[in-house]
């Protein structure tokens, strides 16, 4: 969504256009692959995030959020956590199906995201345990071309997950994902990687 005081009443007025296509279909749950906000400050990201999931608390349906890089420019993980009312990484069933969300709004100091260790531990204890999986992250896993993106097309470096390797290791191992969705690079596309 990107929301910020610039922006604000186009996006809501989007939002509240999605909110009334979700309607018609009921979903189990609607989830949010982070940027929520475009950071500007504490105090206005905090006001934005709120907008958002006020107005998607109206639907009925379970709403999950994840930490998208400008998420977390202003707000420490545990204040998005707090605002996003979920916690930013774990796994969720929802009507037969495991999700499992994974936050790459860490470390701030890198200009892409990353998949601690210790999620990548639970990542690959939680595959064990489950018949199958959707795995739900902001940056991207897989390689693709950034030639002529606007955001991308100087510094493709960004435009994945710092340690994707480390994941798709794990994700390779475990025929048990049937599909990984991400954010973060503003176009949609379905991609086959590594089967």
């Amino acid at each position: 969504l990107h929301l910020m005081s610039e922006n604000k009443e186009e996006v809501l007025e989007e939002l509240e256009s999605v909110k009334t296509r979700f309607e018609d279909f009921q979903p189990d749950i609607v989830i949010l692959p982070g940027d929520i906000i475009q950071d500007e400050n504490s105090e206005k990201d905090r006001e934005h995030i709120g907008e958002v999931r006020n107005r998607l608390e109206e639907l009925d349906c379970k709403i999950r959020f994840l930490g998208g890089n400008h998420d977390c420019v202003n707000l420490e993980l545990s204040e998005l956590e707090k605002e996003f009312q979920n916690e930013l990484w774990g796994m969720e069933e929802v009507d037969g199906e495991n999700f499992i969300f994974l936050d790459t709004s860490l470390p701030k100091d890198v200009p892409q995201g990353k998949v601690t260790s210790e999620q990548l531990d639970f990542l690959e204890s939680k595959l064990q345990e489950v018949e199958d999986a959707i795995i739900f992250i902001h940056h991207p896993l897989h390689h693709h071309d950034t030639q002529g993106t606007y955001w991308w097309h100087n510094r493709p470096e960004r435009a994945v997950c710092m340690n994707k390797k480390e994941v798709n290791d794990i994700l390779s191992e475990n025929p048990k994902v049937t599909a990984v969705f991400n954010g973060h690079v503003h176009y949609n596309k379905h991609v086959r990687y590594q089967g």
